[in-house]
């Protein structure tokens, strides 16, 4: 099958997948609604590598299959600001795709322009199954951005946010306590945000 026979096929399963899920109105929560200076790109069908970020992103999960099928190396796509399929794929919770990207070779460590990794991506959007994944795939749980944000920040952040604690609490290696740029700890971030400062006492009451 040459190049141009693949890539046709790939637009024929995006023909279908519109069709069955009316595509065009799907609300994708966490990027859509972003508040971290991401935009979104005006033509994601363009080429392949875009056509994949947008395929992980909407969990169109035999697009995504396809492509990677027919170009292994894009599981390393990545879009203006950095973000790979495996960044996109955290922000609705689509841990099929997440786990299928992990074993065809995506980074679990792979970092935006502001270093950003795909956990921090699972944590920032409350995304409880994917940030379990890419920790059972060795990612850093203690991870920091530009900003010193690690994915325990971020969870704490989350008004339904309790299981994300929980699980990165359980983890061995956590560091509770690291201070981001504006000086802040996760417990602190917790408390600000108003019910989950028990579990961090709960699970260990050293982080308080």
């Amino acid at each position: 099958m040459s190049d141009d026979e693949g890539y046709d096929e790939v637009e024929d399963l995006l023909d279908q997948s519109s069709r069955s899920r009316n595509l065009s109105t799907f609300n994708v929560s966490g990027w859509d609604n972003d508040d971290d200076g991401i935009e979104k790109d005006p033509n994601p069908h363009e080429t392949p590598d875009k056509e994949l970020l947008w395929a992980a992103e909407h969990s169109v999960i035999q697009v995504v299959r396809k492509i990677v099928e027919q170009n292994p190396e894009l599981v390393h796509a990545r879009d203006k600001d950095g973000y790979t399929p495996l960044h996109r794929a955290c922000y609705n919770d689509h841990v099929d795709i997440v786990k299928y990207l992990l074993m065809n070779g995506a980074r679990h460590d792979a970092q935006t322009n502001e270093r950003w990794q795909p956990l921090h991506s699972a944590c920032r959007w409350n995304s409880l199954k994917c940030a379990a994944a890419l920790i059972s795939f060795g990612a850093d749980i203690n991870a920091k951005t530009d900003g010193g944000i690690t994915p325990l920040h971020l969870a704490a952040q989350q008004q339904e946010g309790k299981h994300l604690i929980q699980l990165l609490l359980s983890q061995p290696e956590i560091k509770g306590s690291e201070i981001n740029s504006g000086n802040d700890t996760p417990i602190d971030i917790a408390r600000r945000s108003g019910r989950l400062e028990k579990y961090f006492e709960v699970l260990d009451p050293c982080f308080v």
